[in-house]
């Protein structure tokens, strides 16, 4: 999304809305029978530490001149007890979006 913009720099006014969807295969010996009362509004995860393994920019151009740089980067992770209908552990993640912009042409 892009309203307005700052003439001194010219460069727009840069603004985004996401959705994060996150996958992962899970080795067998995870996985447990489902659990039929999973509630998130009222089961309590376990917040778990984790290494990133790599986090890469990914780059946008526009059809006015301007490259739109993203990295989504993970925050945090919480493990339920519980198990989704394929009996795979249920996981929550809080990611964040840093975002930059450049002019095509300039590095």
């Amino acid at each position: 999304m892009r309203n307005g913009g700052n003439k001194r720099t010219g460069y727009p006014n840069f603004g985004t809305e996401s959705f994060n969807a996150v996958t992962a295969i899970v080795p067998d010996a995870l996985k447990r029978q489902p659990s039929l009362d999973f509630n998130p509004q009222v089961d309590i995860p376990e917040e778990i530490q984790f290494t990133p393994q790599e986090e890469q920019w990914q780059e946008y151009h526009t059809e006015d001149g301007f490259k739109v740089f993203v990295k989504p980067v993970l925050t945090k992770v919480f493990r339920y007890n519980k198990y989704n209908n394929l009996g795979e552990p249920i996981y929550n993640t809080i990611i964040q979006s840093i975002i930059n912009a450049g002019k095509v042409g300039n590095p």
